[in-house]
C-alpha cells in the first residue's frame, strides 16, 4: 500500500498531492483481526498513521461483510435478525451500518454533484414513527419522476394525530410536557431536502424542472416563504405543481415516483412496516439505516424488477449517471473509507453524518463515536 493522502485534516499533504515521497514507512504492529499492520509518518506534519487508517474496519474489533450486510438492511431484516445473521452483537450491527451510513454519504455526495438532473421531481412525505406510536414522524422525500432515483431525504417528528382514545389524549398530553414537536415541522423539512438539491437546478438539461407535491397544506407554506425558491421559479427554472393525493396510484399518476417508493419502503426497511414491532429506537440511527438502503436502492437494484438478469440498468443509471462513476462508487464503497474533510456535504447530509437529530426524550447531543469527526 502507498497512501494517497495524510489522514490529518490540518496538514497540507491532507487536501493536496505533494511532490515527491511525503511519507515514510514507520514500523509496523500486530492485531488479532488484521494481523501485521504497516504503519506510516507524514514528513510534512510530522502525525502518524497505519494502513488501517484508510479501512472501512478502522478501530473495528469484528469484521462482517460490508456488501451482504447492506443488501441485508435493505431487505427487510432488524439488527437483531442481522446479528444473529453475522454471528456478532447487536452493538457490533449498529457500529458497522454506521460506517455504512458515512460510507453513503460521502460517495453519493460526490455522486449526486456529477449530475445533470433531465428530469422533474416529486416530493411527499412518508409517515412512520419512531420511539413510540405517539412519535410519529415524516419521511420526506425527493425523488425523480422518470427514474425513481432518490435525491434527498429528511425526517422530522411530528405530533399524533388521528382518532384516540379518551386514555391516549390524555397519556400525549403527558409525553408533550416532556418533549413537544414544532408545528411547522413538517415545513422546515420540505425545505431542508431542497435546500440540499438545489445546486441540481442550475446545471439542468431542460428548463423549467417540474417539482410536483400533493395538496398538503404545508408545501403551500413552505414554499411561500423561502424566497430563494420563488426566485427559481421567477426566473423560469422551476414550475411548481400540486396533484390530488385521491388519484389512482398508477404509473399514469404525475406522483407515481413518491408512491412506489412509499410502497418500496414499506416492504424493504423493517421500521416501516406498518405495525411493525421494529421501530427504530433513536432518530440518528434510523437516518443512517435509511442512508443505506438509499445506497442500495439507487446504485444497485434493478429498475424494475421484472427486467432482464442481464439488464444492467438501475435507478442511477436511468438518471443519467454514467457507468464510470458507477464503477468508482462501487469500488469506494466496500473498502475505501470516506473522510468528510475530504467529501463536502451540504448542511442536511451533514447533520446525518453529524447525528444531529434529535430523538424524542432522549439526550439532546447524542454520543459521537471519535471517528465520526474525521
Amino acid at each position: 500500500m502507498e497512501p494517497q493522502f495524510c489522514p490529518n485534516a490540518d496538514c497540507t499533504a491532507h487536501h493536496h498531492r505533494q511532490k515527491g515521497r511525503w511519507w515514510v514507512r514507520w514500523g509496523k504492529y500486530s492485531t488479532v483481526l488484521c494481523g501485521e499492520v504497516q504503519r506510516y509518518k507524514c514528513r510534512v506534519c510530522g502525525k502518524g498513521f497505519s494502513e488501517q487508517t484508510f479501512s472501512l474496519d478502522y478501530y473495528a474489533k469484528r469484521k462482517v461483510e460490508y456488501s451482504q450486510l447492506s443488501r441485508a438492511v435493505s431487505g427487510c431484516m432488524g439488527v437483531r435478525a442481522l446479528g444473529r445473521l453475522f454471528q456478532v452483537s447487536r452493538g457490533t450491527i449498529e457500529n458497522k451500518i454506521f460506517r455504512l451510513a458515512h460510507q453513503a454519504l460521502g460517495v453519493q455526495g460526490v455522486v449526486w454533484g456529477r449530475i445533470r438532473l433531465g428530469e422533474d421531481l416529486v416530493t411527499d412525505g412518508l409517515e412512520s414513527f419512531w420511539v413510540s406510536q405517539y412519535y410519529p414522524v415524516n419521511w420526506q422525500v425527493l425523488v425523480g419522476a422518470q427514474s425513481q432515483f432518490i435525491y434527498g431525504v429528511d425526517a422530522v417528528t411530528i405530533r399524533r394525530k388521528g382518532r384516540m382514545r379518551e386514555e391516549q389524549k390524555r397519556r400525549r398530553e403527558e409525553k408533550e410536557r416532556t418533549y413537544r414537536v414544532s408545528a411547522k415541522g413538517v415545513e422546515g423539512s420540505v425545505l431542508r431536502v431542497y435546500q440540499g438539491v438545489d445546486y441540481l437546478l442550475e446545471g439542468a438539461v431542460s428548463q423549467p424542472v417540474q417539482l410536483r407535491y400533493d395538496e398538503h397544506p404545508a408545501y403551500r407554506r413552505a414554499f411561500a416563504n423561502d424566497a430563494a425558491l420563488q426566485e427559481w421559479v421567477q426566473q423560469g427554472r422551476l414550475e411548481l405543481r400540486s396533484y390530488s393525493s385521491r388519484l389512482a396510484r398508477t404509473t399514469h399518476n404525475p406522483l407515481f415516483a413518491a408512491n412506489y417508493l412509499d410502497r418500496e419502503l414499506r416492504k424493504d426497511l423493517a421500521e416501516h412496516v406498518r405495525e411493525t414491532t421494529r421501530f427504530a429506537r433513536a432518530a440518528h440511527t434510523a437516518l443512517e439505516r435509511f442512508m443505506v438502503y438509499l445506497w442500495e436502492h439507487n446504485y444497485r437494484k434493478p429498475f424494475r424488477i421484472n427486467q432482464p438478469a442481464e439488464d444492467p440498468l438501475t435507478h442511477a443509471r436511468k438518471a443519467g449517471v454514467s457507468p464510470a462513476i458507477l464503477r468508482w462508487a462501487e469500488s469506494w464503497m466496500f473498502s475505501k473509507r470516506v473522510f468528510l474533510s475530504r467529501f463536502p456535504l451540504p448542511p442536511p447530509w451533514l447533520d446525518v453524518w453529524l447525528r444531529m437529530q434529535e430523538t424524542p426524550l432522549a439526550q439532546k447531543h447524542p454520543y459521537l463515536p471519535h471517528y465520526a469527526l474525521l
